[in-house]
This record gives structure tokens, C-alpha cells and sequence, in this order.
């Protein structure tokens, strides 16, 4: 397989460079400048190899070498203007596209990507100078007609861009495109006559073609005169009662004139009907998803609607995506993840929907499911490294630490380059390894961790606290809490830590100015917390304090096992 791809591949080259090197292959040549000129095919053959190969940096850099030989070689300012173009680099994209026509003015694809870069550029006058001096020289150039359009509307020009449309209407004839070029000109004038000229042009051409006849009565509603719209609504429903774009345009119409509720009775018609695509009701139905603060009545009626196409189409992969996302926004998550589960069954390869069930698995807190759903998709995406974050995320709340730790190892040399992933895997990867109890990868992943993200204060609280309470680089946690809490200076969890770290420093004054400071910003609400204050009085000798303050934890509940030996005893009891 490897060498038909690399045998197809030369085949190209050649026959995509043959033009360039035809000259050179007749005529004599002295050494010096045949070695030139072979270096010039060199150079020239592997700039188109790197640029298919998606290497454009690399292929410009070849065209460059081209260019040091022959500056005014065609094809090579050619590809490397392309290649300037493609990166967005406009100004030196014409620059180079212009010397390529300059060696042969009657090349239409130089004269091209002339026009495009001047277009980019946002000249839209010369551009349209330049590709009228080009339909001179090429009017059989379908495209360039239509671009001209578009240039002249961009200088709002509507009188010319309809004379360019009347010139390709001569050249190739009235078709369905064309109506569509005039009468996004015709409509933004206002100009709804001329419009449904245009129309009836198509309906004389299909007179069996019911779209256009909707279109026609479209044009009357647009215009205001609903009457008319209206008639010829009711005439077309008399020929094809089942069409699903008539009850489009009538629901449309019924919301033009404030009635709502037969709106919405045309619109389900409409999204019952066989003849309207899938396409077309699932782009009405994803405006929804944009919507902010929807109200009831909105979110009853797409899911009435999308009751409609589940129905229709039970297995249609788009319908249930769309079913899915739907209930992802209105946060029903549950019912999201079985859409998702069956999605991924049918259509494993696709990798936005795994990541959006590893969301929902995540928002659920379903650990068992995401670590399963995350280990799957891995098998699919190996190179992935949201897979591996998530696989390694299910597995520490599953208490699979190790597991956890050997896929957040994997899956870190897929986050190069990412900082912010990089160090949420380093954090879980220190969290993981602790609770292995392999203290000394468990500080290292959280120097790193922080080393790549000095702003995560929540590692500085986790990894200072484990420190505090295995009671060493206790320097090093007090420098982190200092940190933490001169940014957080209300944070009840982090003064709490600050305070924790001090009293194993033996800091005992300091520590029991930061741990009322916790105290009266929630802490008061935590039994850990409140059980912490009255240890830390305890040590400045306010005894009868402390064991106020111990009772307080113990109705707050779940606080230390020693804490009512601590109650009872009206001592510290230290580990």
C-alpha cells in the first residue's frame, strides 16, 4: 500500500513539474548551469512533495531555493505565493503571485491568486478591475463571474453585480443559481417585482416544480402583501397537500402576522412531512441550542418537534445527536448519556460525541461509567489525551490508583503542548500517587503541577496539607499558603490549611490568628475546621476555649475519631 501511495505520488510530481523543466531538458548546457538547473528540479520536486505532504513550511522553504536560482521563475513564485496565501500572509502572497504574472499574463491561475490575495486585502475595487480585465481574456470562466458579483456587492454596487449576472445569463443561460445571485441582489433592494420576475422565469422553465411556486408566494409574504401570499399558499396546497415546505412557508407566515399557535401548527406539519430533508429541520431545531434563557413555551415546542423526527427517524444518527445536545442543555443529563451510549455504538469514530459523554459522566458523577466510557474511547482515539485524563479521573474516584496513575502517565505526552491540560494531569497524577502513599512521586507531579500552572491554588491547599500532616518540607507549605491566602483571603478551606501548617511548624500564635480569620468566613459551618480552632487554642493554653469549640465540631458531625476522647478528657490527643 505504502509504495502504490509513493508511486502515485511521484507520478503527480512529475506531471505537475514536467512544464517547468521541458526548456531545460533540450538545450545544452555548460556544468555550472546544468548543476543549477538540476538543483532548481531538485528543489522544485520536493516543494510539491512537502506541500502535499501537509509540510508547507518546509515546501516553502524549497520554492525559496528555486527562486534564489531563477528569481523569475513562474511556477515558482506560483506555489510559493499559494503557499504565502493559504498561511493568510496576503501582502507577501501578491507579491509573489504578481511576479508569476508577469512571466506569462495570459495564465488564469496567476492571474487568480493575483486577485484573491487583492481581495483579501480587502481591496475589493482593484480586485474587481483585475477579474473584469480577467473575464476579457477568459469569459468562459464560470466561477469568475459569480465572484465579480460578490466583489461588487462588497463595494455595493448592486447595478453592476446584476450586469454581471446578465452577462453570465448570456453566456450559459437562465438557470436555478442564478435566480438565487439576482434575487439576493433584488431582495436587499427591496425590488420584490424584479425578484418575482426572475421566479417566474424558473416557473416557465418547470412549471411542475413546486418549489418555485412557493418561492413566488415567499416573495409576496416578504413584501407584506399577505393576502396574495396567502392565496397562493392555498392554491399550492391544492395541488400537493403533503408538501412540507408549504406548511414551512406558512408557518413563517402565520408568525408575520402574530399568530403563534397556527405557526406552530403549520410548523409540525412541516416537520412531519417525508419531502422536507433532515437537514433543513435540523438546522431550524440547532438555532434553539444558541438560545440563552429559553422560555417554557420554547423548550416544549422543540422537544414536541423533536418528538416528531425521533419518530420519523428512530435510527437517524443526526436526529439523536441533536436530541442529544438538546438535553444537554436543558441539563438533562441522564437522559443525555443513554442518547450518548447508543450514539457511540453506532457511530464509534466520531470523537466530539465521546468527549461529550465523558462530560455528561463527569457531570453525573457516574465514575464507573466514565472510566469505562473513557478506556473505551482510547481504544478508538490512542492518541487522545482528554481519553486518558478522564480514564485516569474515573479510576481515583473508583480508588483504582494505580490504573488511574498508568493512563494519566500515558496520556501527559499527548497534552505537549497544552500547559493548562498538562498540569491538571500532573495534579491528578500527585493526588493518585498519594493515595498510593509514594510520597515522593506524589510531591513531584505537584511541583510540577504548579510549575506549569502557578495559579491553581487548589494544589497549593492539597499538596500543602499533605505535607503539614506528614509534617515535613513544612517551609515549603508555609510559602504555598501564603500564596494562596494572600489571594484568597477568604477562603475558610485554604486559611484553614495555612493555619494547619503553621501549628505543625509549632507556630502556634500565628496559627491561631489565621484559623479565626477561617473560622469567621464559614468555617464555623466545617467540624474539621471548628475541631482544628480548638486544638490550636488548646496549644496557647485557652483550655476551657478549646473544649467549646471541640463539642461545637461534634455537633457539627464528622470530625475526628479522637474527638470525643478529646471532649471528655479536656486534653489534646495528638497522633
Amino acid at each position: 500500500m505504502l509504495q502504490k501511495y509513493t508511486l502515485i505520488l511521484i507520478t503527480i510530481l512529475l506531471l505537475s513539474s514536467c512544464s517547468v523543466f521541458k526548456k531545460s531538458e533540450t538545450s545544452k548546457k555548460n556544468p555550472e548551469t546544468e548543476k543549477k538547473e538540476l538543483d532548481f528540479q531538485f528543489y522544485f520536486f520536493e516543494g510539491n512533495k512537502q506541500k502535499m505532504l501537509g509540510n508547507m513550511e518546509q515546501a516553502g522553504a524549497y520554492f525559496m531555493k528555486c527562486l534564489s536560482i531563477h528569481p523569475k521563475s513562474g511556477a515558482a513564485n506560483y506555489e510559493l505565493a499559494r503557499i504565502l496565501f493559504m498561511a493568510e500572509d496576503y501582502s507577501n502572497a501578491i507579491k509573489y503571485a504578481q511576479k508569476a504574472y508577469e512571466t506569462d499574463t495570459d495564465n488564469k491561475w496567476y492571474n487568480a491568486l493575483c486577485i484573491s490575495s487583492t481581495k483579501a486585502l480587502g481591496d475589493y475595487k482593484k480586485a474587481s478591475k483585475m477579474l473584469e480585465e480577467m473575464l476579457q481574456k477568459h469569459p468562459d470562466d464560470y466561477n469568475s463571474y459569480l465572484e465579480l458579483t460578490d466583489l461588487y456587492l462588497h463595494l455595493e454596487d448592486s447595478e453592476k453585480a446584476l450586469e454581471v449576472l446578465n452577462r453570465f445569463e448570456k453566456q450559459y443561460g437562465f438557470t436555478e443559481a442564478l435566480m438565487v445571485e439576482k434575487n439576493r441582489i433584488h431582495i436587499r433592494k427591496k425590488d420584490f417585482e424584479s425578484a418575482r420576475k426572475e421566479v417566474r422565469k424558473m416557473i416557465k422553465q418547470e412549471p411542475e416544480n413546486i418549489s418555485y411556486q412557493i418561492i413566488f408566494a415567499d416573495l409576496y409574504a416578504e413584501e407584506g402583501q399577505y393576502d396574495k401570499a396567502y392565496t397562493l399558499y392555498q392554491d399550492i396546497l391544492k395541488k400537493a397537500p403533503n408538501n412540507g415546505s408549504v406548511h414551512f412557508s406558512l408557518s413563517e407566515y402565520y408568525h408575520r402576522k402574530g399568530d403563534e399557535k397556527q405557526s406552530f401548527k403549520e410548523l409540525k406539519q412541516a416537520f412531519d412531512s417525508e419531502d422536507v430533508s433532515v437537514d433543513l429541520k435540523t438546522q431550524l431545531l440547532m438555532s434553539y441550542l444558541k438560545v440563552n434563557n429559553p422560555s417554557q413555551q420554547d423548550k416544549d415546542q422543540v422537544y414536541e418537534l423533536i418528538e416528531i423526527m425521533l419518530s420519523r427517524y428512530p435510527e437517524n444518527v443526526q436526529v439523536r445527536s441533536l436530541y442529544s445536545d438538546i438535553l444537554v442543555k436543558d441539563k438533562q443529563y441522564k437522559e443525555a448519556q443513554e442518547e450518548l451510549k447508543w450514539i457511540v455504538e453506532k457511530t464509534p469514530d466520531k470523537y466530539a460525541v465521546w468527549e461529550q459523554l465523558l462530560f455528561v459522566d463527569n457531570q453525573l458523577s457516574d465514575f464507573e461509567s466514565l472510566y469505562k466510557n473513557s478506556v473505551k474511547m482510547i481504544d478508538y482515539f490512542p492518541n487522545q489525551s482528554m481519553a486518558y485524563f478522564f480514564a485516569g479521573l474515573g479510576g481515583y474516584q473508583m480508588a483504582k490508583y494505580q490504573e488511574s496513575v498508568e493512563y494519566l502517565e500515558t496520556g501527559t505526552d499527548f497534552a505537549l503542548g497544552d500547559s493548562s491540560l498538562q498540569a491538571q494531569f500532573q495534579t491528578l497524577i500527585g493526588d493518585s500517587y498519594h493515595r498510593l502513599k509514594n510520597d515522593e512521586k506524589s510531591d513531584r507531579a505537584y511541583e510540577r503541577a504548579i510549575k506549569l500552572n502557578p495559579e491553581n491554588y487548589y494544589v497549593y491547599n492539597n499538596y500543602a496539607y499533605f505535607l503539614a500532616l506528614r509534617k515535613t518540607k513544612l517551609n515549603r507549605a508555609e510559602t504555598l499558603m501564603e500564596k494562596c491566602t494572600a489571594k484568597h483571603p477568604k477562603n475558610a478551606t485554604y486559611l484553614d490549611t495555612y493555619a494547619w501548617v503553621l501549628y505543625q511548624k509549632e507556630d502556634f500564635s500565628k496559627a491561631l490568628e489565621i484559623i479565626e480569620r477561617a473560622y469567621q468566613n464559614g468555617g464555623n459551618e466545617s467540624a474539621v475546621i471548628v475541631e482544628h480552632y480548638g486544638d490550636i487554642l488548646y496549644k496557647n493554653g485557652q483550655h476551657t476555649s478549646a473544649v467549646e469549640r471541640w463539642k461545637e465540631a461534634q455537633e457539627i458531625g464528622k470530625a475526628s475519631d479522637k474527638l470525643e476522647s478529646k471532649i471528655k478528657s479536656g486534653k489534646l490527643i495528638e497522633d
